[in-house]
């Protein structure tokens, strides 16, 4: 199984509990309806340390390596990255891992 984790830090004006709520809903709505992740979890820091650091964690669970490259290019993913994601967030980190 595949697990890819991504790390999100927004502009100021998305970096609050209500920003960050909104971004969360959309996010697990958006991702999910994307063929292919097994599960989809979208989270906010738990910590002032994490909260310093990063506004989003977004895990995804894929069967394959392949199935995980196949997502992020699906059409639907890009929008969201590209539309809807990118214009709030200053910064993006995303890595996969074997568990």
């Amino acid at each position: 199984m595949i697990l890819r984790t991504v790390f999100v830090k927004l502009h100021d004006e998305w970096s609050s509990d209500r920003g960050r709520s909104s971004i969360i809903t959309h996010s697990e709505k958006a991702l999910q309806a994307i063929d292919g992740a097994t599960d989809v979890v979208v989270g906010s820091p738990a910590d002032g340390h994490s909260t310093a650091a990063w506004d989003l964690c977004i895990q995804l669970q894929f069967d394959t390596i392949e199935s995980a490259n196949e997502y992020t290019k699906h059409p639907a993913h890009r929008s969201y990255i590209d539309d809807f994601l990118k214009p709030k967030m200053v910064v993006m980190k995303a890595w996969n891992f074997t568990v």
